[in-house]
């Protein structure tokens, strides 16, 4: 299937690239003026990416502005003063970042997982990071995010290849609320577990 689509979606962009160029000279003819060219050049600009503009604005001013997002203790747990370092901070990870069991068994868990929001323009992808108590089922950190995922009505011919490739391939990184290069989801991991929140 992608072998098939990504020759097609390349004749399109240069068909289309190819249209633009002729209405950009047609125009130039009839008016002489730069200001014009300039105007045709951006509503062909617009015809493929409008929406996408649309669901940008929509997710920076109003999912952005969600309570749920970013990170948030629930709970604060106490654990045994062996279990820090001289800086506070917990020693309950392996070197994967993940709850060494050899030291708190199995009682706390992560779950991350993935949800479609909206539709067509004001399509999101939500993303939760939860540390649970698995013995009383409680929630100990939240930590949520959106990423922008509507739009690109353009693309939908070719949905099927963008899920074959993977979106990343077509769109690259997906706009989030929050600062994609801080390390989120390691403190929200330790973020109940903080020395300078025991009372032990």
């Amino acid at each position: 299937m992608g072998m098939i689509l990504l020759p097609l979606g390349a004749l399109a962009t240069g068909l289309y690239l190819w249209a633009v160029a002729i209405s950009a000279r047609w125009v130039y003819r009839r008016t002489h003026s730069v200001l014009a060219i300039a105007g045709v050049l951006t509503i062909c600009a617009l015809i493929p990416t409008w929406d996408t503009l649309v669901n940008r604005i929509y997710h920076k001013q109003v999912i952005c502005k969600r309570p749920e997002v970013g990170l948030h203790v629930l709970e604060y747990v106490r654990l045994p003063v062996e279990l820090y370092d001289a800086r506070g901070i917990p020693l309950i990870f392996d070197r994967y970042g993940n709850f060494d069991e050899n030291k708190i068994g199995n009682r706390y868990k992560e779950n991350g997982k993935y949800e479609e929001e909206g539709g067509w323009l004001t399509g999101v992808v939500k993303y939760t990071f939860e540390i649970n108590d698995a013995q009383s089922g409680r929630v100990l950190v939240r930590f949520t995010d959106f990423y922008a995922a509507g739009g690109g009505w353009i693309l939908l011919p070719f949905r099927h290849l963008i899920r074959y490739l993977g979106e990343y391939a077509f769109r690259g990184e997906r706009q989030s609320c929050l600062d994609p290069s801080a390390d989120w989801i390691g403190q929200a991991a330790v973020a109940s577990f903080l020395v300078k929140n025991r009372t032990n």
